[in-house]
């Protein structure tokens, strides 16, 4: 796993702040962040074995991150410590629909360089599953690319938040995952017109870079797009109540990387991991919400196959 680490400072509120407004929060916490954070978390709990290659500082916050990953079962030795640099933060605000604004403070993740996931990567074993995001360097998401396509090793890029790599660092990926707003901001960055919706740039993004792509659709689940021209929408259960969506997306790529890495097909993969991420938004917060390998077990055990 090739990404980010954050702390994330977390704020409940009613209701979000109109400009200029000031509000007091009904509750405040500090807890793991960042998008490959999340997902490393998400996918050594689902049962993965996962090694993270990140950047943090060399203060207090460097020290939790190492400390609650570690906690989760994910392997950190090529997690550096950056002397004089911060470690990342987010500021996380929470409205009582479970809906979210964040604003980052990259820090150390800045510094991620290409050369530092070179190093790490060239001891991965084969048959690995390499997983990176858009919250690092392009240049660290490309030599993740280039180093897995020369290892002959699968890449999962997470192009989340959308940064504008290169479209050769696309095409070695075995696997895009994009939100919808992802999608589009994709699509059009290699200048695939103007797709009606996700599901078009989704199916567009296929068939220009003829790799497999996911679209998530939050509550409505997501839409698999394999390279054999089929498409799958999976739709997400029901739940009872969405308490806080922070995280909930890196909760299906933790899960669906772990879940490919063990053998599945690509759309049991995601139809686990739409059933973890829909477990995700019933619990506050991001790693600290995300089910363990028992517990997701029993999730598609109690709604007999997962949902179609």
């Amino acid at each position: 796993m090739v990404g980010s680490a954050n702390i994330d400072r977390c704020y409940s509120v009613i209701s979000f702040p109109r400009a200029g407004e000031t509000l007091n929060a009904t509750a405040y916490t500090e807890s793991l962040g960042g998008k490959g954070a999340n997902q490393a978390a998400a996918s050594a709990l689902a049962g993965g074995l996962v090694r993270f290659i990140g950047a943090v500082g060399d203060d207090a916050g460097g020290a939790s991150v190492l400390h609650a990953l570690e906690a989760r079962g994910v392997e950190t030795t090529h997690l550096t410590r950056r002397d004089g640099t911060a470690t990342g933060t987010a500021a996380v605000v929470v409205d009582e629909t479970g809906e979210n604004l964040i604003i980052v403070a990259g820090g150390a993740n800045l510094v991620l360089s290409g050369d530092d996931v070179r190093s790490a990567l060239d001891r991965a074993e084969s048959g690995s599953l390499v997983v990176a995001q858009g919250e690092i360097p392009v240049e660290a998401i490309a030599a993740a690319a280039e180093v897995a396509q020369s290892r002959g090793l699968s890449f999962l890029l997470n192009l989340a938040p959308f940064v504008p790599v290169s479209e050769e660092v696309l095409r070695s990926a075995s696997l895009l995952v994009v939100n919808a707003t992802e999608a589009i901001d994709t699509a059009a960055h290699l200048g695939l017109g103007e797709p009606s919706d996700a599901t078009d740039a989704a199916a567009r993004l296929r068939d220009h870079l003829r790799i497999d792509v996911i679209a998530t659709l939050g509550g409505e689940g997501c839409v698999v797009m394999a390279t054999d021209g089929d498409s799958t929408a999976i739709g997400s259960p029901a739940v009872e109540r969405v308490v806080d969506t922070t995280g909930a997306g890196d909760a299906f790529v933790g899960i669906l990387a772990a879940r490919l890495a063990r053998g599945d097909d690509l759309v049991t993969a995601s139809r686990v991991a739409t059933v973890g991420a829909s477990f995700a938004v019933q619990r506050q917060g991001t790693a600290e919400s995300y089910p363990d390998a028992d517990e997701l077990d029993a999730l598609v055990a109690s709604i007999g196959t997962v949902p179609r």
